[in-house]
């Protein structure tokens, strides 16, 4: 399903009502957080003697530890402008068989503000494009766990295997690492994961993580949250339920 173009879901998302809302109905559970993952290699645990004072504080700075593991990624809406012509020049129209690609990179510049510029073989001087400059960002800044190419897992054939093994929460926490959050690819990926769950009902596999939010957002934004109401009623969450509708009010009121 096509997003709701008349809704800026990144406005609706920064308002700090609309983040209590979607932080209440994610259902914090620590159990949930630091329940047993697949991972390559296990911590070997350690076993402490603890006064009632140092266990407290272990407890509390666990707490604050699982907290940050379910703060919700940025939701922002879809980069689509066109890249900007800076200049041409017909005298080098025909110089060279290939793109020549410019970046500064001075200290002190983020991903998203670094100057960037490309000359076209047709002397076209332009700005990059947003795959253009993810490329160009980790060539000379490579972010940890991000690959220079999109992953073959975010193909088709093998995202939709992904998902019909329930994988959704390892897919968006690999689309989180590997695009920045108003990247059309991540739209288009995170897009179709909530709408998969969404078609099969498995709301509660993302309940207390820290996707259950911008999933809840993504659903109020296009007015298909029948689904989730239902989860939440069955499950005795009215109040969520009702929380969820203010969320969908205020896509309404603030986009």
């Amino acid at each position: 399903m096509a997003l709701c173009k008349t809704i800026d879901i990144g406005k609706v998302f920064m308002q700090n009502n609309v983040q209590n809302l979607l932080r209440d109905i994610s259902r914090f559970k620590p159990e949930r957080v630091f329940r047993r993952r697949q991972v390559r290699r296990l911590k070997t645990p350690k076993i402490m003697l603890m006064s009632n004072e140092q266990l407290a504080r272990a407890k509390e700075e666990a707490y604050l530890h699982a907290k940050a593991r379910i703060q919700m990624p940025p939701v922002m809406s879809e980069a689509t402008a066109e890249p900007a012509l800076l200049a041409l020049d017909e005298d080098i129209v025909g110089y060279t068989n290939f793109r020549v690609m410019f970046i500064d990179i001075s200290v002190g510049s983020s991903d998203r503000d670094r100057l960037m510029s490309v000359r076209e073989k047709d002397g076209r001087l332009r700005e990059p494009t947003h795959e253009e400059r993810s490329r160009l960002n980790h060539i000379f800044y490579p972010g940890e766990g991000r690959s220079i190419d999109t992953p073959k897992m975010f193909e088709e054939k093998r995202l939709m295997d992904l998902l019909r093994r329930k994988e959704y929460e390892f897919v968006l926490n690999r689309a989180c690492i590997q695009f920045e959050p108003d990247d059309p690819r991540y739209v288009a990926i995170t897009s179709k994961v909530y709408d998969y769950i969404d078609r099969v009902g498995d709301y509660d596999m993302l309940r207390s993580t820290r996707h259950f939010g911008p999933m809840s957002l993504y659903l109020a934004r296009n007015k298909k949250t029948n689904g989730l109401i239902n989860d939440m009623i069955t499950r005795n969450l009215v109040d969520d339920a009702v929380k969820l509708v203010r969320v969908g009010y205020e896509c309404l009121r603030i986009g």
